[in-house]
């Protein structure tokens, strides 16, 4: 039955945007879940807490993340915006949700990378292929039917906890921080206690260019992960 359902809604969407193409943009912003604020503001009454974190955590910003796709390929990034007087130098939204990186998705090519710099070095790390399990719980988000997918891993604490909205409406394999290969756009995205929402989607008419980062070191994730570690200071 679900899959007849998926089938129905992604023939309609087929049928909706005919021959159009399927470009444009979508701002994606970051914040806690309630559960995860409840928490940082009990253990900001405990004694026992770090302080400094605890305060780091509650002062950080939602921040505004851009999807910018066609029907090939799509690129992710962070809108910059002026910082405010007080803003904290570490925003934890902001990290999780993708920080400086740029990330670059093209699933026909099954190229799936971010670009980041470290210490005036620059790399293209490729991502491992995201494995979901589809339920069949469904909701609206906005004017779209969205399907609850779960995220496939054995780490023992993240199961259960990555989750993803996407809606066959919009038949794209995107979502945010090159998360994807769903058969529908994630417009609703919760990774352990960040949820990435969809706030805006703007359908272009025009064709819609991607600048696919070009520059920089190709590394597998692993390799990354060891230079950084190996980087460290701590």
């Amino acid at each position: 039955m679900k899959n007849i359902l998926l089938f129905i809604f992604c023939f309609q969407s087929l049928v909706l945007f005919g021959q159009r193409k399927i470009q444009g943009t979508i701002i994606y912003e970051t914040s806690y879940t309630k559960s995860f604020i409840e928490d940082m503001k009990k253990k900001k009454q405990d004694a026992n807490s770090n302080p400094f974190v605890i305060k780091s955590f509650l002062k950080a910003t939602p921040t505004e993340f851009l999807l910018t796709f066609n029907q090939e390929e799509c690129l992710y990034q962070k809108i910059e915006k002026v910082e405010e007087e007080d803003a904290i130098g570490f925003n934890t939204l902001e990290k999780i949700g993708g920080g400086d990186r740029i990330f670059y998705t093209n699933p026909k090519e099954k190229e799936n990378f971010y670009q980041t710099e470290d210490d005036g070095d620059l790399y293209l790390v490729e991502s491992k292929a995201s494995e979901w399990e589809i339920t069949k719980e469904s909701k609206k988000i906005g004017d779209y039917t969205c399907y609850k997918a779960i995220f496939k891993t054995d780490n023992e604490k993240r199961k259960g906890k990555i989750i993803a909205w996407f809606t066959p409406q919009i038949p794209l394999k995107y979502g945010p921080k090159g998360i994807g290969g769903l058969p529908g756009l994630i417009l609703q995205y919760q990774e352990m206690f960040v949820v990435f929402n969809a706030i805006k989607i703007n359908f272009e008419k025009k064709e819609v260019e991607i600048q696919k980062p070009t520059k920089g070191k190709k590394m597998k994730s692993k390799e990354f992960s060891a230079l950084m570690l190996k980087n460290s200071p701590f």
